[in-house]
């Protein structure tokens, strides 16, 4: 009898060398041996006797996981080898055990972090097909699709989460971005003309709407939105800039120094510049 629960964890690992070397593969052993190197920080170790272990019974799902957990801290490890091992690990265990949701999200979400988009639309899309309600899950999806070019989708999902949160502003400014993207610059200049007004304290709708109005030729309406951003927000340099890139464009080179100026006041703080304070 071995005690896999004992604090010595050397004599435990030798107990379980000694008992594989005299009885041969066993997968309850060989397991437990990588339970133990997993438990006392050694992913590399562990994760090689889950792989035995999983070589000996193919279904045998907590050494799956056990190896995905071993590969997961490798990964965070810098190990080059381990991300596509895990990956393949994933792949693997979800092609037995596909109903696990929460398997399934962390691969995912894996897959973000990894830039790997085209695999993770493909994981989200089984996700949502489940829970078409999680908003979580919507915005992830979205922000895949953006990555993916596939706007319009993105647009779709994110015009669903802005009717039950009306308020996200992040979530306006995402769903206007895919509508530009998608060739709907006209019915984005009318919503952003409409929260403009409605999200009153936001420099960055404001900001936004600037930059519609210029897109659509309507300078001194660009004008006048990109004055609001700045006194709704007087820290950002961006109004700044893009009232000095207008300037100089229409010729006006004193406007546009100006503005330049005090866009640079405000990206190096710490350095004082003349007529910071004057009226816009």
């Amino acid at each position: 009898f071995i005690d896999h629960t004992s604090q010595d964890d050397r004599a435990v690992i030798s107990h379980l060398q000694q008992a594989i070397r005299a009885t041969g593969p066993s997968p309850e052993l060989m397991f437990a041996l990588a339970q133990r190197y997993f438990h006392i920080g050694l992913p590399e170790l562990a994760e090689g006797w889950y792989q035995r272990t999983i070589q000996i019974q193919p279904l045998h799902e907590r050494a799956y996981l056990g190896s995905i957990a071993s590969l997961e801290q490798l990964v965070q490890d810098g190990e080059k080898n381990a991300v596509e091992q895990l990956i393949e690990r994933y792949k693997a265990y979800l092609e037995r055990w596909p109903d696990n949701r929460n398997i399934r999200r962390e691969y995912a979400l894996f897959l973000v972090k990894q830039e790997r988009f085209e695999i993770a639309q493909t994981e989200l899309e089984s996700l949502f097909a489940w829970d078409v309600t999680n908003m979580t899950l919507r915005r992830l999806l979205a922000y895949v699709y953006r990555k993916n070019r596939r706007y319009r989708d993105a647009a779709i999902l994110l015009k669903g989460v802005l009717k039950e949160d009306p308020q996200n502003i992040p979530v306006l400014l995402e769903f206007i971005g895919c509508l530009d993207r998608s060739n709907m610059k006209q019915y984005s200049y009318t919503i952003l003309e409409k929260a403009v007004k409605h999200f009153k304290q936001s420099s960055e709708i404001a900001l936004a709407f600037g930059d519609a109005a210029y897109r659509e030729k309507k300078i001194e309406l660009a004008l006048d939105a990109y004055r609001e951003a700045a006194v709704r927000n007087t820290k950002d340099p961006r109004p700044y800039q893009r009232m000095a890139l207008i300037y100089r464009k229409q010729g006006i080179i004193e406007m546009a120094d100006r503005y330049e100026n005090e866009a640079k006041l405000r990206e190096n703080p710490k350095k004082k510049l003349p007529n910071s304070k004057k009226k816009l």
